[in-house]
């Protein structure tokens, strides 16, 4: 799915403004959009907007107030006197839409529609987001069908490069993939103690596959070898060291994990960077979760990050996954100077 464009009306600081997300010269979604300007001009709540909306209907969120985003608070989103409309309208495509209704009959679930083009509306007063139909609404949640059905089909992996999501990164750097060992819960924020457990699991199982040179099952996936080609993609010159060989490692304890920089130094997962920081929780999501199909928003894509890191890491994640679409926000020029103007909203 990709959102094709976002009305809004008395919303927060907009007062009446369409925000089109496509080409205009050849009608097409950009896969990249950057949105720049001024604090305050409404960059953040362009993004907030789709998360709610979109998370809602994709079932990352129960309803839109869930959201929790610095500057978002829910009761205060109509701002103005004016008509209040949150509007996204939303694209998809024929073979997402046949895996969605696929999932949904295994599920012994109906009513799934097939619109290639649809919209969704966010109810202030009642705090829920409507589609055009029951059925319309219901073909939003492919991915979450693909999760209920891995609960009990560990070997149905594959079903995710099918179906698409909304990924949401604040400037706090929330992930799904620190949550639970499911990771299917709604984002949480970056923290070590979690951080380390779930390096635990993925290191753990990655040292398996090369000791014993095991072959995995279907439905399984070395999370840790792809997490560390991605760190070391943005990170040039980095590398993911791991655990202390020498010992074993106690589930019931954090024993330290390392990187190495440039010269082979090494330095601890607490002595990262605030730059190494605010990308790692996008990379896990990204090496965890099969990520297609899927809507990719990030605010402040620069933080912490000198310039070449933020076209490093914008290169990587625009090469991993089909189908996916980046919208965001920056202030920074070198981010923008890869960008075609048809891609840049430039808000004042």
């Amino acid at each position: 799915m990709k959102v094709k464009s976002l009305r809004l009306k008395g919303y927060k600081q907009f007062r009446d403004r369409e925000i089109n997300f496509f080409d205009t010269h050849t009608g097409l979604v950009n896969n990249l959009t950057v949105i720049i300007g001024e604090n305050g001009c409404g960059k953040s709540s362009i993004l907030q907007a789709i998360a709610a909306v979109l998370g809602t209907a994709t079932g990352m969120l129960i309803q839109p107030s869930e959201l929790e985003w610095s500057g978002f608070v829910y009761d205060k989103i109509h701002g103005n006197e004016n008509p209040f409309l949150v509007e996204l309208n939303v694209l998809f495509e024929e073979d997402e839409l046949k895996a969605t209704a696929e999932f949904a009959k295994q599920l012994g679930y109906a009513n799934i529609g097939n619109d290639l083009e649809t919209y969704l509306r966010l109810d202030f007063n009642k705090n829920k987001v409507l589609g055009k139909s029951t059925r319309n609404y219901n073909q939003f949640k492919g991915r979450n069908y693909a999760i209920t059905i891995r609960k009990n089909h560990p070997d149905t992996w594959d079903n995710f490069q099918r179906v698409g999501t909304v990924l949401w990164y604040t400037e706090q750097r929330t992930a799904t993939s620190l949550n639970k060992e499911t990771a299917e819960d709604k984002p949480i924020v970056f923290d070590y103690e979690t951080l380390r457990r779930r390096l635990q699991t993925f290191y753990v199982f990655h040292n398996n596959l090369k000791e014993y040179n095991f072959q995995m099952r279907k439905g399984q996936r070395d999370v840790y070898a792809k997490l560390s080609e991605l760190y070391s993609k943005v990170f040039q010159g980095r590398k993911m060291v791991g655990f202390n060989p020498s010992r074993s490692i106690n589930f019931n304890e954090e024993p330290p994990f390392y990187f190495s920089d440039a010269n082979n130094n090494l330095y601890e997962l607490a002595e990262m960077s605030a730059g190494e920081k605010a990308v790692f929780p996008i990379l896990l999501d990204f090496a965890y979760w099969q990520i297609h199909n899927s809507v990719v928003l990030i605010d402040e894509i620069e933080l912490h990050l000198h310039p070449p890191l933020q076209q490093s890491l914008l290169r990587v994640l625009a090469n991993e996954g089909s189908n996916n679409q980046f919208i965001i926000t920056t202030h920074s020029d070198y981010v923008v100077a890869v960008f075609p103007e048809s891609s840049i909203i430039r808000l004042d």
